[in-house]
């Protein structure tokens, strides 16, 4: 093998292991709500999501979830390890811990619920995947989110 050979399989190889090593990069990410809850009941679930399937009250169908303790109405979630990607974060306060949003016979939720980018429910639906969207880029990463709280629990 020529000089000219092997620079050209170091230069190859070197492109690959760098391509992995970033395809490979995981961060953090820590989430707190942007307002006090309001009360310490139940617990705060963060759920993080790669597709709109099941997004956001579906949390068996998030690739990620935690569950912090509410303590004087804060609570943070975090998540380490989190692969490079394209997420969305759906966060409850379940106030009464049955691992579901509750809803009154309207439809309208009793618990309070956020998602990531602040993304606004609809009318009559819940935010959209597209609206809640976020890059994990291998750093750490902490945002706030708005709990909405729409009717009482």
């Amino acid at each position: 093998m020529n000089q000219f050979s092997s620079f050209l399989l170091a230069a190859c190889l070197g492109t690959l292991v760098s391509t992995q090593a970033r395809a490979q990069a995981s961060g953090s990410l820590t989430v707190e709500p942007s307002i006090e809850l309001r009360n310490s009941k139940g617990s705060f679930r963060c759920a993080l999501f790669t597709s709109g399937e099941g997004f956001p009250n579906q949390y068996e169908k998030a690739v990620m979830t935690v569950s912090p303790a509410i303590v004087a109405g804060r609570a943070v979630c975090s998540f380490s390890s989190v692969p490079a990607g394209t997420y969305a974060l759906a966060v409850l306060h379940d106030e009464n811990n049955n691992m579901k949003m509750d809803n009154a016979q309207t439809g309208m939720p009793l618990e309070g619920f956020g998602a990531s980018n602040d993304a606004e429910p609809g009318l009559m639906s819940p935010p959209s995947f597209k609206d809640a969207i976020f890059k994990v880029d291998g750093q750490a990463l902490k945002m706030t989110v708005l709990i909405r709280y729409m009717g009482d629990s």
